[in-house]
């Protein structure tokens, strides 16, 4: 167990890790009509593409998008395409209530 520090007090109940870091892929364009762009990509499964680390992350890119390397037309206009970056994301659950239901509304019955 790590020494606390002078003045700092001892965590109650049983304390967790409420976070955890993953390798997600960075997707980044830039041409003249849309200026920059970017945005987490996604997998075939249609949730993003995440990672335990950053070496599994830039074998997947190379392998689906390493032919972007070697393209001059796509990297230039009018697509301005640049090969996709291993970035680490890290995965936070969501506590709260959203704020409208924090203003003692009610949910709205389902449809049928």
């Amino acid at each position: 167990m790590k020494k606390l520090k002078k003045g700092q007090k001892k965590p109650r109940g049983n304390s967790f890790r409420l976070t955890c870091s993953v390798w997600g892929v960075l997707w980044l364009s830039e041409n003249r009509l849309n200026g920059k762009s970017q945005h987490i990509m996604y997998g075939d499964d249609y949730l993003p593409a995440l990672f335990r680390t950053r070496k599994e992350a830039r074998e997947w890119i190379g392998a689906r998008y390493g032919y972007i390397r070697t393209s001059p037309d796509l990297r230039a206009e009018p697509h301005g395409w640049k090969l996709p970056q291993a970035v680490r994301i890290i995965l936070m659950p969501r506590l709260t209530w959203p704020e409208r239901l924090n203003q003692k509304e009610t949910i709205p019955p389902a449809r049928r």
